[in-house]
């Protein structure tokens, strides 16, 4: 999806699938070493996506 760089130093699990609820594009489910969960939704148009963050770091 995209090379290595500086911003994805810190994933610690990934996941991937059709996991928004209108079952049209594919997403990304990154944690962060900080706790921080996102969501990079519709990953098939654009190279992430639209990022949404679902857990806040600390939470």
């Amino acid at each position: 999806m995209r090379g290595p760089n500086g911003l994805w130093k810190h994933p610690q699990v990934m996941a991937a699938g059709d996991l928004t609820a209108d079952h049209f594009a594919d997403g990304l489910i990154v944690r962060w070493s900080d706790g921080e969960t996102t969501l990079y939704a519709d990953t098939r148009t654009k190279a992430l996506g639209t990022e949404h963050t679902l857990v806040h770091p600390g939470t």
